[in-house]
């Protein structure tokens, strides 16, 4: 092999050739196109990180210089990035994916330096031809079983750029119908809402039991499936004295039993169910399907760059759809723009143990237009605002209020700074004066509050919306008023339509003004119409949970500037859940 090097725009360009192509020079711009592995690397101290390193790390191996680690790129030809490190043992880590929809460059103080294989439309121009002409020796594209030449595998023909592009491994993120945009090798599938994750079956079931075909004739199950995790089937009757639920920790099999539970009499009997007729359709389910897009597909607290560890307080920008996440085990805020699930630190993140003094255990977030994040700190009695591009470990938030177990934090839009002081049982404006709530006196009347935590200022009506909690109810505050109107809730602790049990979080909308409640203990999100008497569950089934239509502890609620999307922090699974409104 030999290469050809350069210098463009700061950054070094290697032109990595096979030797055995030299023969091949008769049509030197052909081949060049062809058969060469152009790679342009970043600067020293840069690092890929894959949104799914599992499934996009190719292979790592020991080189001698970075070029050697060029070349064993250039031998797969599945590699697009490598990442070459002389201070780690000369590590060369070659990867598939592309850095703008499958991961991103951070920088850190290191000797690593990452390299980006880069393509043009000319490279696939030979694409659905015939393979006797075309593809033999093409490192872009491969013969398939029709004889023409193809996309090679984890990556799908985009018509619009004429490339073969990146599928994504991240759940998630955005496809197009019809495209196969998504890893499907990891079972994942463009799903109506637009979004890659796994795909939802429809089974038509038929109940085998003499007493009850009558009742049950038109029950349908809906069967929510996931790769190594337990199925979880809903039955849905048109009989109104028939419930039935069942969960099963095994893939779906040829037939399920489960139990069905008649109002009366009350007892109970065993029903087979037949899957028989099983068909492709959209998600019909009773519950909606969320789709993680911060966290750990399997739920387990971390503390890198993918990692969450008890997440609380959510903020979503309405700019450009930016989430922020109070990871608040670990004392920092992380960021992930739309379609990432690679987070970065924005306040907080320093070590142990510092990070004990800087932040403890957060619990809500507000991020202003210029990116000034603003978290509120009940652990160390204070709210701090953090500029934007921070230099972790360096960079320290200025204290903007001090409170007694400040939980929640809002601002309207004059600039105008709203706190809820949990222990304390009140709502104090610009760091003076109480608008709600009556100091170190919890109460349940119009004027008193018992244990506030999150806040929303509608700007729309100029109104403060606060999760009462422990009277488990939505109070609404006019800014000149302290008497306080309860417009969710307020009918005691319970799982029933008018009922709360320690909501934790709210978002009003700005387009119907629909109230989305972190109704925590209920582990489901309800919005609530305003001078509705109850509540339509929205997302999460009442019960604790972790699969994908399941919340355990849910805190944090937004919702996307279209409100297309809303976005839920289920605490205790250590994730962010995405959920389509739209369906």
């Amino acid at each position: 092999m030999f290469f050809t090097s350069e210098y463009k725009s700061r950054q070094l360009v290697t032109s990595v050739w096979p030797l055995f192509f030299l023969a091949l020079m008769v049509h030197p711009i052909y081949s060049e196109e062809i058969f060469q592995s152009r790679i342009v690397y970043y600067p020293i101290g840069t690092q890929y990180s894959p949104v799914n390193q599992a499934a996009q790390l190719l292979s790592t191996i020991i080189t001698n210089s970075l070029k050697a680690c060029a070349i064993a790129c250039n031998q797969n030809v599945l590699c697009r990035i490598i990442e070459y490190d002389i201070s780690a043992s000369e590590q060369c880590r070659l990867f598939e994916g592309d850095i703008d929809t499958t991961g991103s460059i951070i920088t850190l103080p290191s000797q690593s330096r990452v390299g980006v294989v880069q393509i043009s439309a000319s490279l696939f121009s030979q694409h659905g031809f015939s393979c006797g002409t075309s593809c033999q020796e093409n490192r872009y594209l491969t013969c398939q079983n029709d004889s023409t030449c193809q996309c090679m595998p984890h990556t799908y023909w985009n018509k619009t750029a004429s490339i073969c592009m990146s599928q994504s491994s991240l759940l998630g993120a955005p496809c197009q119908q019809n495209m196969s945009m998504c890893r499907e090798d990891l079972g994942y599938s463009c799903l109506p809402t637009n979004l890659c994750g796994y795909a939802t079956i429809e089974t038509t079931t038929s109940i085998v039991s003499t007493n009850l075909v009558t009742s049950m004739r038109s029950s349908t199950m809906v069967v929510t499936t996931e790769s190594n995790t337990n199925a979880a089937y809903e039955i849905t009757s048109t009989s109104p004295s028939i419930s039935i639920q069942t969960s099963a920790s095994t893939t779906l099999a040829n037939h399920v039993t489960t139990d069905v539970s008649l109002a009366s009499p009350t007892t109970k009997q065993s029903t087979e169910i037949s899957t028989d007729t099983i068909t492709s359709t959209s998600s019909t389910a009773e519950f909606r399907i969320g789709i993680t897009v911060a966290g750990y597909d399997n739920m387990s607290a971390g503390d890198d760059a993918l990692g969450l560890s008890a997440p609380r307080g959510i903020y979503v920008s309405p700019l450009n759809e930016t989430l922020y996440v109070c990871d608040s085990n670990n004392f920092r805020v992380q960021r992930f723009h739309f379609g990432s699930r690679l987070g970065v630190t924005v306040a907080g993140g320093f070590g142990t143990p510092q990070r004990n003094i800087i932040m403890n255990r957060i619990w809500n977030v507000y991020v202003d237009n210029t990116q000034n994040v603003y978290v509120a700190d009940r652990n160390l009695n204070r709210a701090t605002r953090w500029p934007p591009n921070i230099t972790v470990n360096v960079t320290q938030g200025a204290i903007i209020s001090r409170g007694v177990g400040l939980w929640g934090i809002a601002f309207d839009q004059h600039g105008n700074l709203y706190t809820a002081l949990f222990d304390t049982h009140v709502i104090v404006l610009n760091n003076v004066t109480i608008i709600g709530g009556q100091y170190n006196i919890s109460g349940n009347s119009s004027t008193k509050l018992n244990n506030p935590r999150g806040i929303f200022f509608d700007n729309n009506s100029s109104l403060l919306f606060v999760c009462d909690s422990a009277n488990h109810r939505i109070q609404r505050f006019r800014v000149n008023s302290t008497v306080g109107v309860t417009v969710a809730g307020g009918n005691g602790p319970g799982s029933d339509p008018n009922q709360l049990n320690y909501p934790n979080a709210i978002w009003v909308s700005s387009k119907t003004g629909f109230m989305y409640i972190a109704d925590s203990n209920n582990n489901r999100i309800q919005r609530w119409k305003i001078n509705d008497t109850q509540a339509v569950t929205v997302a999460g089934t009442g019960i604790a949970g972790n699969l994908s239509t399941m919340f355990n502890s849910p805190v944090g609620v937004a919702l996307n500037a279209n409100e297309t999307f809303l976005y839920v922090a289920d605490s205790n699974n250590n994730r962010v859940q995405c959920f389509d409104l739209t369906v």
